[in-house]
């Protein structure tokens, strides 16, 4: 998932309408993506790979794309990130934070990740955002952040004895919103930097697989032992479809739809995390669970809605700059 501006890059020559269109079916499919990628990471680290595969494959199988990127994007000076900076946002998002979001997944069920990471993502921003601008004086700020936490805490204890969760439970939860707290500092350092999402997210493969290396002799690993199959199916999908794909769709999307409206589309990530989890995995939300995951998507609608009119030209999705 990521909530910064799209890079000028990626914008396409076509008629308003069509464009318009295109960018709803992208951001619409990007997120069912973030959604369904936990469902997916759960799915490896509870069955054949490690957490610390899905990492090495996430990254491994983005290579092919996120280098020409890098090489083509990198070097126009109006995109370029200094060494230091992209390393920062390496560790904010890259490896260190899928293998962290990686570990909870083997102790929390897939409807927890889905809701608590992006739906702590959105309520940092937010209060980072409060914190900065006159845009939180629009009382629906406020109202979509208590509103937000309330769901979070709804989905963390009221899911205990449920399908899928354990005694680690809550230790996998505290992580998912650690998780949060890493990925909303990437958005708005991303943001304060004025960096290109393009090549933030290339300088993030690459570097995260300078991290991993050394890993690799100290932390569990099934590649060796695991199906083929499963090897492909969760690289191609972590690396090249969610890593690659969503974000070229997301990249679009946010070019033509703008941070505003892009922020409508955020309820969707825990609704198709949590949906996805009951075919794939048989992980049904208990019925508090279902309150606070309405509360969450409601909570961030909330958000969106006071973007409408915003007062200091900022926005959650945006960061301060």
């Amino acid at each position: 998932m990521s909530t910064a501006l799209a890079p000028d890059s990626f914008a396409a020559p076509l008629p308003d309408q069509r464009r318009r269109r295109l960018a709803i079916a992208a951001i619409l499919f990007a997120v069912v993506l973030w959604g369904v990628q936990f469902v997916m990471i759960r799915l490896a680290v509870t069955t054949t790979l490690s957490a610390t595969d899905i990492v090495v494959l996430r990254y491994l199988f983005a290579l092919p794309t996120m280098i020409p990127i890098l090489w083509i994007y990198g070097r126009r000076p109006e995109e370029r990130i200094s060494l230091p900076k992209a390393a920062a946002l390496t560790v904010l998002g890259g490896a260190p934070l899928v293998l962290l979001s990686n570990f909870a997944l083997e102790m929390a069920p897939a409807n927890h990740a889905a809701c608590l990471q992006p739906g702590t993502v959105a309520v940092v921003s937010t209060l980072v955002l409060m914190l900065t601008s006159g845009v939180r004086k629009n009382w629906l700020i406020p109202a979509g952040v208590i509103i937000a936490v309330a769901g979070l805490a709804g989905v963390a204890f009221g899911g205990a004895g449920g399908v899928g969760t354990g005694p680690m439970t809550p230790v996998g939860d505290a992580i998912l919103i650690v998780c949060g707290v890493m990925w909303a500092s990437y958005t708005i350092l991303l943001a304060r930097w004025k960096a290109s999402p393009a090549v933030s997210t290339a300088w993030a493969a690459i570097l995260s697989m300078v991290l991993l290396a050394p890993l690799l002799f100290v932390l569990p690993v099934k590649l060796g032992t695991a199906p083929w199959s499963d090897i492909l199916l969760h690289g191609v999908f972590q690396g090249f479809v969610n890593y690659t794909i969503a974000f070229l769709l997301w990249a679009f999307a946010a070019r033509e739809l703008g941070p505003v409206k892009m922020g409508f589309f955020a309820p969707l990530i825990p609704v198709s995390g949590v949906l996805s989890g009951i075919p794939l995995l048989g992980e049904w939300p208990l019925p508090f669970q279902w309150v606070g995951i309405a509360g969450v998507a409601v909570g961030l609608l909330c958000i969106a809605l006071a973007q409408l009119r915003p007062q200091a030209g900022m926005t959650p999705m945006s960061g301060a700059s």
